[in-house]
């Protein structure tokens, strides 16, 4: 396990709280547990009070912040939010049409890490080993780039990386989410409240032909309409209504 794995682990009496600790099926859990012993330096009785060793396919522990959300209302039990899994093309469509953009974060994969290090498995494990509920969402989610917050009034919102906004859209393309009706529709919408211009337009049919497709005016305008579906998407993934999903800048790959 990660050195901050085995700290945790040493802390935990002193916290009040209890470690679980995913590991894979071809790991001895007893001699896990003996390991832990030593490095800890707690007793075999007091590690039992604190960590709990659950079986699984991989390693969860290390990106175990990143590779899941938590979600949970009044009354209701935890479900695990699993991310979609992304193609290559969609991640590398998503990082060339951002590029000149300015403030993203192209190290660790740009933000396709999670799934390249087939997390989305680690905490469908997770869930399974602790029997919460584990939901794929539609778009791309990662606790690193989704932060949940409330207002001063307890009302729940989620800020959003714009990174999981175009990476989102570009999958949901890819899987035909858009019906041409949805897309007329609100288009229309966006035209009467004035947020559909031909700078809009004009600037993400730019983005398209950087990211290598053929885009004009026309493309433009129906790709703005699909990123604006796209939040849409998020928000009802997250349990949240439209306006209390918050997108932000991401220059790094943890939005906190």
């Amino acid at each position: 396990p990660a050195a901050y794995v085995v700290d945790e682990a040493r802390l935990a009496p002193q916290l009040g709280f209890r470690l679980a600790l995913q590991v894979p099926a071809s790991t001895s859990t007893a001699q896990l547990a003996t390991q832990l012993t030593q490095w800890t330096g707690l007793s075999v009785a007091e590690l039992d009070r604190v960590v709990d060793l659950v079986p699984g396919r991989t390693w969860a522990g290390v990106w175990g912040e990143d590779n899941k959300i938590l979600t949970t209302g009044a009354g209701t039990d935890i479900e695990v939010l699993v991310p979609a899994d992304i193609s290559s093309r969609s991640l590398q469509l998503a990082q060339a049409f951002t590029a000149s953009e300015g403030y993203h974060a192209f190290s660790y994969g740009f933000q396709g890490a999670v799934d390249d290090r087939n997390e989305p498995q680690a905490a469908v494990d997770m869930a399974r080993s602790s029997g919460r509920p584990a939901i794929r969402t539609r778009s791309y989610l990662v606790g690193g780039n989704v932060l949940p917050v409330t207002t001063p009034d307890g009302k729940p919102y989620a800020m959003v990386g714009r990174d999981s906004t175009v990476i989102s859209a570009f999958h949901l393309d890819e899987r035909n989410a858009f019906s041409n009706d949805a897309i007329m529709t609100r288009f229309n919408e966006m035209r009467a409240a004035g947020t559909m211009t031909v700078e809009l337009a004009n600037s993400t049919a730019a983005k398209l032909r950087q990211a290598g497709l053929r885009a004009g005016q026309t493309e433009g305008i129906i790709f703005a309409v699909k990123l604006d579906l796209t939040r849409d998407i998020i928000a009802s993934d997250l349990n949240l209504p439209r306006e209390a999903f918050v997108e932000v800048t991401q220059p790094e790959f943890h939005i906190d």
